[in-house]
C-alpha cells in the first residue's frame, strides 16, 4: 500500500517533496505546514464541530425547560395555599377594619387533567432529551462527512505533489538526454508542457483546500485535525475478508436498530395524544374543596374575631369561544401529520437500511483493487521511466504511464474516501452517532 492511507511521519501534515523545477508545489506544501496549531485526532474533532454548533446550546436549553415544566405539573397534585391582609377606612363611621386571611384549595377531581398535564409534562421532556440524542447523531454525520472530504483534499494535493515529482523526474531525464543528443527537444517541450498543466491543477487543489481549512477553522478553532484516515484499518480488516463474513452481523445490527428521528416523533405523538386529553379534560366540570380561616379587627371594639370557613366548590364550563373544540380537532391533525412524517420516516430507514451493507461490500472491495492498481502502476512507470533513458520508449508513451499513475492515485484515494462515505452511511442506517457506531463495528 502507498502513502494515500497513511499519515505523514511528521507531527503536522508537511509533504516533503524534492521539486527542483516547481516553486508552486514547494509554496503548496508550505501552506500544510501549519506549526501553530495543535492537532488533535478525528473524534476529537468531530466533537469540537458538533459542540461549536447553536442547535446543540438550544437543545439544552430545551431540556432544562421541559424539566421545569414536569415540576411544575407534579406541584399540581398539592393544595394550594395563600394568604392575604386588608385594611379598610369606612368614612362614614369613621374608622377602619383590618383582615388577615389564610386560604387553602385543594382539587378533588379534573377528570384526568392533573395526570394528563404530567403526561405532557414528562412525554416533552423524553421529547427534549431524544431531541438532543438525533440533533447530536445528525451533527455527527455532517462533521464526519465534512472532515472526510477535508482529509480527502489534504490526500489529493499531496497525490499531485507526488504526481509533480515523477513529472520533475521525467523532466530531468528528458533534459540531460537532450543535452547528450539522444532525445530532441521536441520530448523536453511535451514534458514541461504536461508538467505546466498539472501545475495549474495544483493551483485549483490548493485554493480548494484553503478554502476548507477556513471553514474548519470556524469550528475547530486553533485545532488542526490530524492527516490521518481515521478508519483505514478497519477498511483494510474489511476489503480481506473475500467471504465477506461480516456481512450477516452487520445486517442483524441494522435490524435491531432504530432511527433516532423515528424515537422522536414517537416521543412526539405521546405529546400531542397528553396535549389532546388535556383539552378534553377542560370540557368537563371539576370539584375543588376550599378552607379559608380569617382574623377580623375594627377600631371600635379592638378585638379580633376569627372564623373557618369551608367551601365544595363545582365549576361548570359552558360556553368558551369553541377555543376547547378547536385545540381538540388541531390536535387531532397534528397527531395525523406526524403519522404520515413517520410512516415516510420508516420507508425511508428501511430502504437506507438495505443499500448501506451493499454499498460498503462495494466500497471495500473497489478499494483493494484501486490499491492494487496504484502499486502496478508505480511499477510500470519505474520501468517505463528506465526503458525511456535507454531509448527503448517514446515520450509519448512514458506520458500515458504518467497518467496512469495519477490516475490510479487518484481512484485509489476515491476508494479510501468512498469506503469511509459508505462506514459514515451504515451509521446512519443505524441511526447511531459515528463515534459509538465505529466503536461497536471495531
Amino acid at each position: 500500500m502507498n502513502d494515500l492511507g497513511k499519515s505523514s511521519s511528521s507531527k503536522t501534515h508537511c509533504f516533503k517533496l524534492l521539486l527542483p523545477a516547481s516553486l508552486l508545489a514547494l509554496a503548496i506544501s508550505t501552506f500544510t505546514c501549519n506549526e501553530s496549531f495543535a492537532q488533535v485526532d478525528f473524534d476529537t474533532a468531530v466533537s469540537l464541530y458538533i459542540e461549536s454548533q447553536v442547535e446543540t446550546s438550544n437543545a439544552d436549553i430545551q431540556i432544562e425547560s421541559a424539566k421545569d415544566a414536569s415540576f411544575a405539573a407534579k406541584q399540581n397534585f398539592l393544595p394550594t395555599i395563600h394568604g392575604s391582609a386588608s385594611i379598610a377606612k369606612e368614612s362614614i363611621k369613621d374608622q377602619n377594619a383590618e383582615q388577615l386571611a389564610a386560604t387553602g384549595s385543594l382539587n378533588l377531581f379534573r377528570f384526568g387533567a392533573d395526570k394528563a398535564n404530567l403526561n405532557f409534562a414528562n412525554a416533552s421532556l423524553e421529547s427534549a432529551l431524544q431531541k438532543k440524542e438525533t440533533n447530536r447523531a445528525s451533527k455527527s454525520w455532517v462533521a464526519t462527512k465534512t472532515l472526510l472530504q477535508y482529509l480527502h483534499a489534504i490526500q489529493n494535493q499531496r497525490v499531485i505533489n507526488n504526481y509533480l515529482a515523477i513529472k520533475n523526474r521525467s523532466l530531468s531525464l528528458t533534459q540531460k538526454l537532450y543535452q547528450n543528443g539522444t532525445k530532441p527537444a521536441q520530448d523536453v517541450e511535451k514534458i514541461s508542457l504536461d508538467l505546466l498543466a498539472e501545475e495549474s491543477r495544483a493551483q485549483e487543489a490548493n485554493l480548494d483546500l484553503k478554502k476548507r481549512d477556513g471553514e474548519l477553522k470556524i469550528y475547530l478553532k486553533s485545532q488542526q485535525i490530524a492527516d490521518v484516515w481515521p478508519w483505514i484499518k478497519l477498511v483494510q480488516n474489511l476489503s480481506k475478508d473475500t467471504q465477506s463474513s461480516w456481512k450477516e452481523r452487520f445486517n442483524d445490527d441494522l435490524k435491531s436498530a432504530l432511527d433516532p428521528e423515528l424515537k422522536l416523533l414517537s416521543l412526539q405523538l405521546t405529546e400531542l395524544e397528553s396535549k389532546k386529553t388535556i383539552a378534553r379534560t377542560s370540557l368537563f366540570p371539576t370539584v375543588d374543596l376550599e378552607a379559608t380561616h380569617q382574623w377580623n379587627k375594627n377600631s371600635t371594639d379592638k378585638i379580633w374575631e376569627r372564623y373557618w370557613l369551608a367551601e365544595l366548590k363545582i365549576r361548570i364550563p359552558i360556553f368558551q369561544g369553541g377555543t376547547n373544540y378547536y385545540q381538540i380537532h388541531e390536535t387531532e391533525r397534528n397527531v395525523q401529520k406526524i403519522q404520515i412524517a413517520k410512516a415516510d420516516l420508516e420507508k425511508r430507514s428501511n430502504q437506507l437500511k438495505l443499500i448501506a451493507i451493499e454499498e460498503l461490500e462495494t466500497s471495500v472491495k473497489n478499494y483493494q483493487i484501486k490499491t492494487t492498481l496504484t502499486q502496478r502502476s508505480q511499477k510500470l512507470f519505474e520501468q517505463s521511466l528506465s526503458a525511456y533513458g535507454r531509448g527503448l520508449l517514446s515520450v509519448n508513451d512514458l506520458l500515458t504511464d504518467q497518467s496512469r499513475v495519477i490516475q490510479a492515485e487518484r481512484e485509489e484515494l476515491g476508494g479510501i474516501l468512498n469506503s469511509h462515505l459508505a462506514l459514515l452511511q451504515y451509521c446512519e442506517a443505524k441511526g447511531q452517532n459515528t463515534t459509538d457506531c465505529i466503536l461497536s463495528i471495531k
